[in-house]
């Protein structure tokens, strides 16, 4: 069975330089609690009985917004740019998440909704909302924690091609916040600086690490993952199209910088439109993953 789109998780966050990263305030309040559901803005995640429940970037900063100011008002410009900062959208965008949030938690205890519609303003977070103490933040979920079989996957030096050697600390630079950056995850293992950084100036072959990629004009075929979940962060290309949801009606665009998570049973397929290739590193978490992918040939005709 097709897992409901709501289901979808498409993490995109460009990766945060060193300074940006030390610019972060440790005190704000990381970790957010009402009715059986935690949302933890450190991680990026949503659990409810600490199960992770699968719900996309926009969905988390929009619910972010919300819970982070209980029972205000907050309008619908707030909550677009909140959600789309770096992109003009319509505002039925906004309508659409707020719809899918709505169906992903369901009803409060009483029966009324989480989030309330204010008329001629925005919506507001009507559910209680606690405040969790920061230092149960290094907790992982019972099932995250259970993934005892969770992949590997290690960031490789990049080569600095300038010719001018003042320029390799930069390279050096991206490598290290990449492995920072992936850290976040916790359904794979991220390989330390001092292991990798063992083959800079050396030829590795790329399958030992996980490197996938689209060609020019290329896609996918239809498929779900039926057994395991997969994490990938967009190396290299231009712009890539996810495609997801029982009927592929949900399009989502992927720039390098970006982090892709993908469910179990969700129906999807990557389009890359662009003239150069689309080019991943990947990590799943169960050792026989590819075993366990499914075609669905008739849904290939679905996107244009």
């Amino acid at each position: 069975m097709i897992s409901p789109p709501s289901e979808v998780l498409n993490r995109r966050r460009k990766v945060p330089n060193s300074s940006e990263a030390g610019k972060r305030d440790a005190s704000a309040p990381r970790r957010f609690a009402f009715g059986p559901f935690v949302l933890d803005l450190l991680r990026g995640t949503l659990v409810r009985e600490g199960k992770p429940v699968a719900v996309g970037q926009k969905g988390l900063s929009l619910l972010q917004a919300l819970v982070e100011a209980p029972t205000q008002a907050l309008s619908r410009t707030a909550l677009m740019e909140a959600a789309w900062s770096d992109a003009v959208v319509e505002e039925s965008n906004l309508s659409v998440q707020i719809a899918a949030l709505r169906k992903l938690l369901g009803p409060q205890p009483d029966g009324s909704e989480w989030i309330a519609t204010v008329p001629r303003t925005g919506y507001r977070f009507a559910g209680s909302v606690h405040v969790l103490d920061p230092a149960a933040d290094d907790a992982l979920p019972s099932q995250l924690a259970g993934l005892s079989e969770r992949a590997s996957i290690a960031v490789l030096p990049f080569a600095n091609v300038s010719g001018d050697r003042e320029q390799a600390y930069l390279a050096d630079g991206i490598t290290e916040d990449i492995i920072t950056a992936l850290t976040r995850f916790r359904w794979f293992r991220v390989i330390g600086r001092n292991s990798s950084f063992v083959y800079k100036d050396k030829s590795v072959d790329s399958k030992q690490v996980g490197v996938a990629s689209i060609p020019p004009g290329k896609r996918t075929k239809a498929h779900v993952h039926a057994r395991h979940e997969t994490a990938f962060y967009m190396l290299s290309g231009d712009e890539l199209e996810m495609w997801s949801g029982d009927e592929l009606q949900f399009r989502d665009l992927v720039h390098p910088g970006d982090y892709l998570y993908i469910p179990a049973n969700v129906l999807h397929v990557a389009v890359n439109r662009a003239s150069t290739p689309a080019a991943f590193i990947g990590a799943r978490n169960e050792p026989t993953a590819q075993e366990s992918v499914i075609l669905f040939p008739k849904m290939d005709g679905k996107i244009p």
